[in-house]
């Protein structure tokens, strides 16, 4: 296992820009359009600089060097940081800018017109070098965390949208606000930063008594602002699922006796994806970004395998989240245990829109999970679809680990370093589903998909699901999500097989694709990457979508408040005749709900489907146009049936461009 080493690293926002003051238009109409990128600070910034630069003094560190932004503010804010810490030189780092809005509005801060180096002296005189540092703003961070001297803490001047990535969360940042981060730098390799973790918030410029009040400005009240997201959230997430699983129902009990593909079309197309979009788009937060390499699913695979790896509780999402990219997220059916039948509302609609139960090993049970896997999965051979399968059956921990080890030495299998030995007759299984159901093996896709989270170092926890870590504490978890902390990003990388080439020998093909993850995995836990034989990387920003979550919310929250409005008025009746009528309607109010619900989730998914359907078919004729350009990852134009030797690639680049956005609908 790789320890982390622990850098101190303190950031300041720089002070107040001219633009957001009246001064701003006197400003405007004397710079060129190439430099209005850039507003200088006001008076009062320089004031606030001056104040956050005490602070800093005060504390006691011993700062080196400042590295700042490029950016007029930053480098007026740092040469004022320097200056009262005693005149300590300033690097300027162009990446460290690359974060503020108006540069990615840009497209990069390699595509703005920088002041030039004398300028940059004439704001800041204690400048001695300019950085040959990642521009990323990410990359440019961990760049000064890797080289700075681990006995003294780094100081950097940027700007609030930066202090928000590092931080993963929309914190409240004043003018000249000074934060404490604790990089965690690979012990064995002092060039990989492997996570970032926010310590502390200070405002300089707050009263005397709250400047230095280092660990956040009121824990109770952030505690508090955290649960009441926290609830809203689950409120959110449970309401939307209800509802979308009532609407389920309402197919599954009327629709598929007449149409069996009907049924699948509703649910699939409208009921799963509709769910997606509200969750995904709109409850979960955003922030989190996918580094996704290799061959992805296309939505129009008649049948596909998912198998990957299983660290977290959070896997099945952002594998959602991944499918959701290239349009297959409606057809999805995941194989999880049984137990989540049981969970209240969530269980429930899980089983409705067709997902698949197993004990996981529980051989007093008939039939056996194997045979539970063949049979589901022979039922979803009428419609594309994807079935989502971890062949560990668990996530990694300390005891998984110990039974899989043993496991393996009895049975001549490979023994991994950061992953379980994978079972193979659940893959076996849904491969002989789909042929019962009626496919050729070569129609079958199987696509090996190996995750990452960002800070992963190779430990491997003590619990189940990814807890009791020491060390990997800033990994993702679904009570993480739900409070707001999506993480930095997730590294997804995925290859396609035909089933027709694996079926000879699965465990066989299992273990040489779980050695290959293993190395990723190590790979990772190193630098922060995978491997470059993995390909070109796009990273995506999943878009949020508000729209799915208003529909589903209006259709049970109006629900419930017909209802409770019903009963209200029945209990301000006395007389038995009116109480019972009241409840009479009440009753038929409830069992209309699944028809209003379905009103409700089936008119919007109708609009957002036109609207869908209209942008993949200009992404298409986009991407034939523009099939020769380098920053698209090749395409298969191979149909199934007519080459089953080529096995299928999917363009997410022009996907990921279209699927991408800054506006966030969450909570």
């Amino acid at each position: 296992m790789t320890v982390a080493e622990k850098v101190e690293v303190w950031i300041v926002r720089h002070g107040e820009r001219i633009d957001e003051t009246p001064l701003y238009r006197s400003w405007v109409s004397t710079v060129p359009k190439t430099r209005r990128f850039d507003p200088p600070l006001t008076a009062e910034g320089l004031n606030q600089a001056s104040a956050a630069a005490s602070v800093l003094r005060v504390s006691r560190r011993r700062f080196r060097r400042v590295f700042s932004s490029p950016l007029s503010r930053t480098l007026s804010t740092a040469s004022e940081i320097a200056r009262e810490l005693g005149g300590v030189p300033v690097s300027v780092v162009p990446g460290l800018g690359a974060c503020a809005s108006q540069v990615v509005r840009e497209g990069g801060v390699d595509r703005v017109a920088l002041l030039s180096l004398d300028d940059m002296r004439a704001l800041c005189p204690w400048i001695d070098r300019f950085e040959k540092a990642p521009l990323d703003f990410e990359g440019a961070c961990d760049w000064v965390a890797s080289n700075h001297p681990r006995d003294a803490p780094a100081l950097l001047v940027t700007h609030r949208e930066g202090i928000r990535i590092l931080a993963n969360r929309r914190l409240r940042l004043p003018y000249c606000a000074i934060t404490c981060f604790e990089a965690q730098v690979d012990g064995n390799d002092a060039a990989a930063v492997v996570g970032w973790r926010l310590t502390s918030v200070s405002d300089p410029i707050a009263p005397a008594d709250e400047k230095f009040e280092w660990l956040r400005s009121d824990p109770m009240t952030s505690e508090a602002v955290s649960m009441v997201k926290f609830v809203v959230r689950v409120v959110l997430l449970m309401g939307a699922t209800a509802s979308c699983g009532v609407v389920a129902f309402v197919v599954r009990r009327f629709v598929e006796p007449l149409s069996r593909s009907g049924s699948r079309f509703l649910i699939d197309g409208w009921v799963v994806a509709t769910w997606v979009e509200a969750v995904m788009g709109g409850v979960f937060p955003a922030g989190c970004r996918l580094r996704l390499s290799g061959e992805l699913p296309r939505h129009d695979h008649r049948a596909a395998i998912v198998v990957a790896n299983h660290q977290l509780d959070t896997d099945w999402i952002y594998m959602w989240e991944t499918l959701r990219v290239v349009r297959a997220h409606g057809g999805v059916k995941i194989v999880l245990l049984d137990d989540m039948r049981s969970v209240p509302v969530v269980g429930w609609a899980m089983d409705l829109v067709g997902f698949v139960f197993v004990r996981r090993g529980d051989k007093k049970v008939k039939p056996d999970d194997a045979e539970t896997i063949r049979t589901g999965t022979q039922g979803l051979a009428d419609a594309p679809s994807t079935v989502l399968l971890f062949p560990e059956g668990t996530t990694v921990n300390v005891e998984s680990k110990a039974r899989s080890e043993s496991f393996a030495r009895q049975h001549s299998r490979p023994i991994h370093t950061h992953l379980v030995v994978p079972r193979t007759a659940g893959l076996a299984a849904a491969i002989k589903g789909f042929v019962d159901g009626g496919l050729r093996l070569q129609d079958i896709v199987v696509y090996d998909m190996t995750v990452a989270y960002a800070g992963y170092s190779g430990e491997v926890p003590r619990w189940d699901l990814g807890f009791a870590r020491e060390h990997d504490r800033d990994l993702p978890n679904v009570a993480r999500l739900l409070r707001g902390e999506p993480g930095r990003f997730v590294r997804v990388h995925a290859e396609a097989f035909r089933a027709s080439d694996l079926v000879g020998d699965v465990v066989a093909w299992l273990d040489g694709r779980w050695q290959r993850k293993d190395d990723y995995l190590r790979e990772f836990a190193r630098t922060g990457d995978f491997p470059a034989d993995c390909g070109q990387v796009v990273d995506v920003l999943p878009r949020r979508r508000g729209l799915p979550l208003a529909l589903v919310t209006a259709a049970w929250v109006s629900a419930l408040v017909s209802v409770a409005a019903a009963f209200a008025l029945a209990a301000l009746m006395s007389l038995p005749i009116l109480v019972a009528f009241a409840a009479f309607a009440g009753l038929a109010l409830l069992a209309t709900l699944p028809a209003l619900c379905c009103v409700a989730c089936v008119l919007g998914p109708l609009l957002l489907g036109a609207a869908s359907a209209h942008s993949f078919y200009q992404q298409q004729i986009n991407n034939h146009n523009n099939n020769n350009n380098n920053n698209n990852i090749p395409s298969s134009d191979v149909d199934f049936d007519e080459d089953p030797d080529t096995p299928p690639l999917a363009a997410v680049s022009a996907a990921a461009a279209a699927f991408s956005s800054s506006s966030d609908c969450s909570i």
